[in-house]
């Protein structure tokens, strides 16, 4: 049985911190949501054309978060607890 390599997740920050900065910048008030979007699909795109040009028999997605992974995967998953006002 062959083996098949995989990844189990990829860097969501970028090799130059992009993300980082860009969402940093949209706080600041100086980038719009659509252009902070427009940065997170450019580097979707990217990270997932890089691990396939890897050979990589699987490549995961669903692994991006901008800003804390841990809270988005609670998220998606529906174990967050409810939002209440204070």
């Amino acid at each position: 049985m062959p083996i098949r390599p995989r990844s189990l997740g990829f860097p969501r920050i970028g090799a130059a911190r992009e993300m980082q900065l860009a969402l940093e910048s949209h706080w600041r008030g100086e980038m719009s949501e659509a252009a902070l979007e427009a940065t997170a699909q450019q580097l979707r795109a990217r990270h997932r054309a890089q691990q396939s040009d890897t050979g990589l028999a699987y490549v995961t997605v669903g692994d991006f978060a901008f800003y804390d992974q841990v809270a988005s995967h609670i998220q998606l998953s529906g174990c967050g607890l409810p939002r209440t006002s204070t």
